[in-house]
């Protein structure tokens, strides 16, 4: 039984390389390299690029609120920028409102030097 589990796998995984990569970004809720997409799924380098490539043409094409685009050297599945005020209300907040402002004047005021005692 256990090695029929195992078969079956295999066999998704061959068949589905890039709705395996696809659900890795939807899961992971951030930004993953590709070394991230690697870790989780144990796909190749290659197979990993190529299908992130497929998928990025897909979600550009399709009629859906998503995309996944890449940041720097990482890869983001995300809404699109038209949809995203229809649901900045139900994404939890990464930074809490009490830094929301301290933030705000360093990057306003950048850069502040740090005072020594």
């Amino acid at each position: 039984m256990n090695e029929q589990a195992s078969e079956s796998t295999r066999a998704l995984i061959v068949d589905n390389k890039e709705k395996i990569v696809e659900a890795v970004l939807f899961s992971a809720g951030k930004p993953l390299t590709i070394d991230g997409i690697r870790d989780a799924t144990g796909l190749s380098e290659k197979v990993i690029i190529d299908s992130l490539k497929k998928l990025i043409n897909e979600y550009k094409n399709d009629n859906t609120a998503l995309e996944i685009s890449k940041a720097g050297e990482k890869y983001v599945m995300q809404i699109k920028t038209g949809f995203a005020k229809h649901v900045v209300s139900l994404a939890p907040k990464e930074i809490p409102e009490r830094y929301l402002k301290t933030l705000s004047l360093i990057g306003y005021h950048q850069p502040i030097k740090q005072v020594r005692s």
